[in-house]
């Protein structure tokens, strides 16, 4: 029994953490899609104002995705699998634009949030993207398989 504990903790902390800096980012990306929106229309070559309806459709689907894996974290893998994909997406992205532009400014993931030291640091956003799939992984495979928590092991 404390075995199926400390995993059901694991899985409630690796669901957590990822939660929490989606709908961070999710949120600060939809109060401040500036700094996000320059960086989608430099990155892809688009216009700003197309970029703009990007950032916010990015911004919903990442609140969208941690509410996801919130409500699901105990019964399927799907969200994070779903967080693993767009979290890889965005770090070839970063990875693409620090290879092809080094100076590049902010990538905008938290908006004004990261300040002006952290926001200038491309590698960071990918250590913190990385350290995020680290943890999805670990939430995705501490389902045993064809397992699933009964009601009573979620709510307690």
């Amino acid at each position: 029994m404390t075995g199926n504990r400390l995993i059901s903790g694991v899985r409630t902390a690796c669901a957590a953490i990822p939660c929490f800096f989606f709908a961070l980012a999710g949120i600060a990306k939809l109060h401040d899609p500036y700094s996000a929106a320059v960086f989608v229309s430099n990155s892809l070559s688009m216009p700003l104002t197309r970029s703009f309806e990007i950032v916010r459709i990015i911004a919903v689907g990442e609140f969208l995705l941690a509410m996801l894996i919130a409500l699901a974290s105990h019964r399927s893998r799907l969200p994070a699998y779903l967080a693993m994909c767009l979290l890889a997406f965005f770090m070839g992205l970063l990875v693409r634009v620090i290879n092809l532009s080094p100076l590049a400014s902010s990538c905008g993931c938290f908006g004004s949030l990261m300040g002006e030291q952290l926001g200038t640091n491309l590698w960071l956003q990918v250590y913190v993207d990385t350290a995020l799939l680290a943890i999805l992984g670990v939430h995705a495979l501490s389902f045993r398989r064809g397992s699933r928590p009964a009601v009573t092991e979620v709510v307690a």
